[in-house]
């Protein structure tokens, strides 16, 4: 889980392979993203709050722009883990 940087928002993985933004005060799910092909692992939000990067167990990350799916950038790791999530 990462809150954004405006602490307004949550972002959470889960092994369902989608990654679910939440509204921190009402507790709403704004948004649930889908396309990682497995379990999401790890989950940062850039320090502008604009952007939100997910890996998921495959060794895929994900770059979500304003969390617009059609902004959506994928890269594959040669890395067996993902051990940071620092921008």
């Amino acid at each position: 889980m990462a809150f954004s940087p405006d602490s307004n928002f949550l972002a959470s993985g889960s092994y369902d392979r989608t990654v679910k933004i939440w509204d921190v005060h009402s507790g709403e799910c704004l948004q649930t993203l889908p396309g990682h092909p497995g379990c999401v692992l790890a989950i940062a939000f850039s320090p502008d709050g604009k952007t939100l990067i997910s890996s998921s167990y495959e060794k895929i990350v994900k770059r979500r722009d304003e969390f617009r799916l059609f902004n959506t950038c994928q890269l594959s790791l040669n890395w067996k883990k993902v051990n940071s999530r620092e921008f």
